[in-house]
């Protein structure tokens, strides 16, 4: 199958009027040339041994059931719940992950989630969903280094990150090293992640200057990876 018809292929099978139908009702969907319908018919048959896609017992064709465990993109919302987006569509889409199942993964990182069936109730954050899932590992973390402000509150430092990866506080031990003060912009490197309503904890690796200058901020966005 040449690589359009894969893609268009994909995005078919994902629309939400999609209902399943037969190889040739597809072929014809997708408007495949009659000199490629026998690899057309050739490449499904191939996706379908793969697990990418399902044939049922009259040959209509539909996205693969989510598995007992998927690898995926995960996205965190500020309420704390999150998804992750499987490396390959499934007919579920993306697997809900309530806030008690995050485990400590951020926006960005690749994760394995386990997967379970059910409904959860209205107001868990997802809503009524088919499937939800609980991460079991973060594979790769998107990035350990990000940039924020450096505040004190009492005899406590925090760093207030910038950007969506990292949203609340992070705690910072004795900056002063670096001699950085309240106020500086500064570069933190995380050496322990958030999990439930733990604060994530970090040691500061470069102080940028007085946070909100124009450079300043600037050179905080060139030095994050």
């Amino acid at each position: 199958m040449t690589l359009k018809y894969e893609r268009r292929l994909f995005e078919h099978l994902q629309h939400d009027r999609y209902t399943p139908v037969s190889i040739d009702q597809i072929a014809r969907d997708l408007d495949v040339d009659l000199d490629e319908q026998a690899e057309f018919n050739q490449a499904i048959q191939t996706l379908a041994k793969a697990g990418r896609i399902a044939l049922d017992g009259s040959g209509k064709v539909r996205l693969p059931a989510m598995p007992d465990e998927i690898t995926g993109t995960f996205r965190k919302n500020q309420r704390g719940f999150g998804f992750v987006i499987p490396r390959q569509p499934f007919r579920e889409g993306d697997l809900f992950v309530p806030a008690d199942a995050v485990g400590d993964a951020l926006t960005g990182d690749t994760v394995r989630a386990a997967v379970s069936r059910g409904y959860r109730p209205s107001g868990s954050g997802g809503g009524d969903r088919e499937v939800s899932g609980e991460i079991i590992e973060v594979v790769t973390r998107k990035r350990s280094v990000f940039a924020g402000e450096l505040v004190q509150r009492g005899g406590m430092w925090l760093v207030m990150p910038d950007g969506r990866e990292l949203t609340q506080p992070v705690v910072v031990k004795d900056p002063t090293v670096k001699n950085a003060k309240a106020g500086d912009k500064v570069t933190i490197e995380i050496t322990s992640y958030p999990v439930g309503n733990e604060l994530a904890e970090g040691v500061v690796v470069k102080v940028l200057g007085e946070a909100g200058l124009p450079d300043v901020e600037t050179q905080a966005t060139i030095d994050l990876p």
